[in-house]
Formats: structure tokens, sequence, C-alpha cells
């Protein structure tokens, strides 16, 4: 009786592990990242080609050639990419790239700096968008970008489905990085918002940190939140760009009330500006037609920082 059961049982997990993809969909013998990939046969007709190929800080160039400082900018830790094809179509192809950036920021900015204003979101993920050829999402600190080979209806209802896998066996919710909540919601242009990993505005002096478009009235303006690691940090920024409008000899006045150290000016790139420190945080307004629209926007952000830290 003991040997039946025993056999039985051996039966029994032999053929659960024939059925690996569907019934145990990550595998201890992959890579964290591999087992975020589809199956080989995700979809009726595709199947992967070869086994997934790995890259790292070190190699990155090798297969993004041009852009791979790009991700480096922005803390990439590791790659997975691996290439579907279609049965019976030479054209159907798919590429998904799964990117490790160390952090939900790293992952949103890297996303942010690929999406534009007029990108056609899906709920996949986080901020997903679809193009005839690519569709892209970040999820907690992973960035997921993949490339179809034809346009074609079909194509795009499996690059969706890739999609909607891969986000799923990313583990935890999918949502926005917290830093994204200093940012008023009031007035923020769709799709406008995105984080740079150092020199806001160009300005080698400026920290990293968030940039997001604002429509007051007729006029579109821009705001910035400088993330400095401290508060001393943050005012040798303050500084910096004070020496940036002496230097250039245009107009200064400091102002009180506003946060720690605050000044209104005239930017020889960005017209009349508007920046305030406070604590390790350094908020600013630029391309400004009027005072007082942008000082109310700049406080909306100092109390939404100031909530946030509590």
């Amino acid at each position: 009786m003991k040997r039946r059961l025993a056999f039985i049982i051996t039966i029994l997990v032999v053929g659960l592990w024939g059925c690996a993809d569907r019934y145990f969909p990550l595998s201890r013998e992959k890579s964290e990242l591999e087992n975020l990939l589809p199956p080989s046969s995700f979809s009726p007709g595709w199947r992967r080609e070869k086994k997934p190929s790995s890259y790292n800080p070190g190699n990155l160039y090798e297969y993004i050639d041009g852009a791979a400082e790009l991700y480096l900018d922005y803390g990439f830790k590791k790659l997975v990419t691996a290439l579907y094809l279609y049965e019976g179509k030479k054209d159907y192809s798919l590429i998904i790239d799964v990117y490790d950036m160390g952090s939900e920021l790293n992952a949103f900015g890297i996303h942010s700096s690929y999406r534009g204003s007029e990108a056609q979101l899906l709920e996949i993920g986080s901020e997903a968008y679809l193009t005839d050829y690519t569709l892209a999402f970040y999820k907690g600190k992973y960035f997921v970008y993949l490339q179809a080979g034809n346009p074609s209806g079909e194509n795009k209802t499996s690059m969706k489905k890739a999609a909607q896998i891969v986000a799923e066996r990313i583990p935890g919710q999918a949502e926005q990085p917290r830093e994204l909540s200093y940012l008023p919601g009031e007035n923020l242009l769709k799709n406008t918002s995105i984080y740079v990993p150092k020199g806001l505005l160009g300005y080698h002096f400026l920290p990293g940190g968030l940039q997001a478009e604002y429509q007051l009235g007729k006029e579109k303006i821009l705001l910035f939140v400088g993330l400095s690691p401290s508060s001393r940090e943050a005012r040798e920024a303050f500084q910096g760009y004070v020496e940036q409008i002496k230097k250039a000899g245009k107009n200064l006045a400091f102002q009180t009330g506003l946060a720690e150290e605050a000044f209104f000016a005239d930017d020889s790139y960005y017209g009349k500006v508007l920046v305030a420190r406070h604590k390790r945080f350094l908020v600013g307004v630029v391309n400004l037609q009027n005072y007082k629209e942008g000082e109310s926007l700049l406080k909306a952000t100092l109390k939404k920082i100031e909530i946030r830290e509590e």
C-alpha cells in the first residue's frame, strides 16, 4: 500500500512539473528578473527564442549603445531581455526588456523620460503607454519596455497580454513614487511630471528632482522640486542659483515669509523665476508672467511637502 501511494505521489509530481509554465510560473532556477518574463508560450503561436540575455552596468552599452548612460544616471542595476517569435509570420516579433532600476523613483524617472504628453495610457502597471510599436510601464523598482516588430492590431493585443503578465508577476501594488505627492494636482498638465536624476533645469549646481508643467490662465509655467540629501546641500544649491543670477547681472530680489530663504529674479534662460528653500527641498517656479500665480503655486507645493514630511 505504501509503495502504491508513493508511486501515485511521484506520478503527480512529475505531471505537475511537466506543466510548470502553467502551474508554477516562477522558477527557483531562474534569476529574479527572468521570473518576471512571460512563459515561452504566453499566447497561442508565440514562442520564446533562445535563453533570455542579461546585462549589468558594466556591459549595458552592448545592448543599448548610446542610451546606456541615461539608464546609468537613473541608477540602473540589471536588465533581462528576451525575444519572442510568432510561428509562420516572420515580421511578428516581440522583444521584452525588464530593467531593475534600484528604486521606484528611478523606475518612474526613466519611464518619464520616454513617455510623451500625448501618450495613450493603459491600466497595466503604473502609467503604461502604448504606441504602434512599443508599450512601456513601471512598477515598483522595475521599468518594462516592449517592442513589437509589426504595428498590427493582433500584434498589439499580444504585446498588451505579455505586458500584463509581467505586471502581475512583479510583487506589490502599482503605485506612484511618494515624491510625486509633493506636486499639487490643480492645474497640473497631464503626463508632464518627470524625475531628473541630477542637474534640474540643466544647471549643474542644482540637485536632481521633479519637474512638471502647469497651466495658469493662458500661460504654461514650469515647477521644479529639488531633492537634496541634506539641508546643507540644499543651501549650497540655492546659493549656486543666486550666484548664477548675479553673474548674469540680472534683477535679484530676496523674499521673506515664503520659506527659510527665497528670491525672485530674472533668469537668462527661464525668464522670471521664484525660488525658495525649505529644509532639504528647493522649490522653484520658472517662466513666470504673473508673480502672484507663481507665488500661489510655490506656496501650495511647500505646504504639500511639509504635510508629507511630518
